[in-house]
């Protein structure tokens, strides 16, 4: 292809998270001749089981100790390694997109410097809202009002991970395309199996923020 994709995102396999595995489902529908994709290292994490046929994962910073506090802070130190690493990449592999994701703003900042200084073609890919969930009236709120407004002039197209954060795009960005790009999943879809019936009665228990 004369085209090639550069996926930016903090959380890449093998790394155990939602993102993780929405971005390696994501890539194993592109070659190595359409995508790269950049992201954080895990310590401690076995090799993920990675085809050849799949885009190649580079990995451009080094994640933080799971039991240690500070990972904010190392992310933001290393951040000039992220932007330097990341034009690297393009130039490398000759990358015409990038495709950044968001939940991490560190990571969304770089997408956009990158595409601007490089001329690329970007779509952003949100995971979750961004300036929605910053508090009025924060700095958090206002680095998140001027760096949204930014991407989303910038963007070509505008990706979220559900048809209602779409809805939202929409009516407040009315100019920009956006589209919801749900969960990929790649294996064979299992076979219906009736459930038992309980025994005890049904307890769910609900965790994330």
């Amino acid at each position: 292809m004369s085209e090639r994709i550069l996926l930016l995102s903090w959380a890449v396999p093998p790394e155990p998270t939602g993102s993780a595995v929405i971005v390696g489902n994501l890539a194993k529908q592109f070659t190595r001749s359409e995508m790269v994709v950049a992201g954080e290292r895990p310590l401690g994490r076995p090799a993920v089981a990675w085809k050849e046929e799949w885009p190649e994962i580079v990995y451009v910073t080094t994640g933080w100790p799971d039991t240690w506090r500070g990972a904010r802070w190392w992310r933001i130190l290393q951040f000039p390694r992220l932007l330097f690493r990341c034009l690297r990449l393009v130039k490398e592999y000759q990358c015409t997109s990038l495709l950044v994701v968001f939940p991490k703003q560190e990571v969304l900042l770089a997408g956009y410097l990158v595409s601007r200084l490089r001329g690329l073609k970007l779509y952003p890919y949100f995971h979750n809202t961004y300036l929605e969930q910053c508090r009025p009236g924060s700095i958090s709120y206002r680095l998140a009002s001027w760096l949204q407004s930014r991407i989303f002039e910038q963007a070509s197209h505008v990706f979220v991970i559900s048809e209602g954060m779409a809805e939202l795009c929409r009516e407040r960005y009315p100019h920009v395309k956006c589209t919801a790009l749900v969960h990929s999943f790649n294996e064979d879809i299992p076979e219906f199996v009736e459930p038992r019936v309980p025994t005890t009665p049904v307890r769910f228990v609900l965790s994330g923020n």
